[in-house]
């Protein structure tokens, strides 16, 4: 089957947990195939040897399981980061959040900012390579977030910019020279 069959026959699986069910099915095949878009929409006439595979992520996915979990990637702010399981996914709102925090800190010479539940480290690192002159601490109390976001920092080349520390809250951090804290915390039930 070609990769534009394969697209048709499994788009209608996941018609009920997205409203871009053949995009995610390319993004799954992305995945497998280790290419990108361009490769893929050159190549639609081409054998998909992964059915097998894609099956599974596809029947996978159609329990409403993240796609981002799936792939272990989540794009942030025109940048790709690694995101896995235990470690909260990027929300999109969080880029207004980033924003505002550029717009405070661009201006400022040497400047020292704290992250309170860094999660995989998008903010810290956003922050870090959008601005010269910055010093991030980042704490969680999540030490798988710790790693991954160590991870994303290092992929994007920021690690000398990003202190990660584990604590909870403030416990950790005892710097009296912090000009602004910034933290994205996860949703909170209403009861």
């Amino acid at each position: 089957m070609t990769i534009k069959d394969t697209i048709r026959k499994y788009t209608n699986e996941l018609k009920l947990v997205t409203h871009i069910p053949a995009k995610e099915v390319e993004i799954l095949m992305l995945h497998l195939l280790e290419k990108n878009t361009i490769w893929l929409h050159l190549n639609y006439n081409v054998e998909f040897e992964k059915e097998k595979e894609l099956a599974v992520l596809v029947k996978k996915r159609a329990t409403n399981y993240p796609l981002e979990y799936i792939i272990n990637k989540a794009s942030f702010y025109g940048e790709m980061f690694i995101v896995k399981e235990g470690v909260l996914i990027p929300r999109p709102e969080t880029e207004i959040l980033v924003e505002n925090a550029i717009e405070i800190l661009k201006d400022k010479k040497e400047i020292k900012v704290l992250e309170i539940g860094t999660g995989s480290g998008i903010i810290s690192v956003m922050l870090a390579m959008l601005i010269e002159n910055i010093k991030i601490i980042a704490v969680d109390i999540n030490e798988k977030a710790i790693e991954l976001a160590l991870q994303n920092a290092i992929k994007h080349g920021v690690e000398n910019k990003i202190e990660f520390r584990l604590s909870n809250l403030y416990e950790n951090v005892n710097e009296d020279d912090i000009f602004m804290t910034i933290s994205n915390p996860p949703y909170i039930a209403n009861d």
